[in-house]
């Protein structure tokens, strides 16, 4: 028979200069769980990043991003 298993909630606080954002990893283990809210925050970061880069670029040619 198997025994209940419990769900660990990880949740990561981070922020640059700019902003402030959180993520949330889940897992059976809390290893995996911390792994997978970290590298959602890390990737949420690079993702607002290449946003505003795209946006400033746009900006200084004088067009507007979508």
């Amino acid at each position: 028979e198997n025994a209940a298993s419990a769900t660990t909630r990880v949740w990561i606080e981070a922020s640059d200069d700019n902003n402030h954002w959180s993520t949330v990893g889940c897992s059976a283990s809390i290893v995996e769980a911390s792994s997978y809210a970290l590298a959602d925050s890390f990737e949420l970061f690079l993702l607002k990043n290449q946003s505003n880069n795209q946006n400033n670029r746009s900006k200084q040619h004088g067009h507007q991003a979508a």
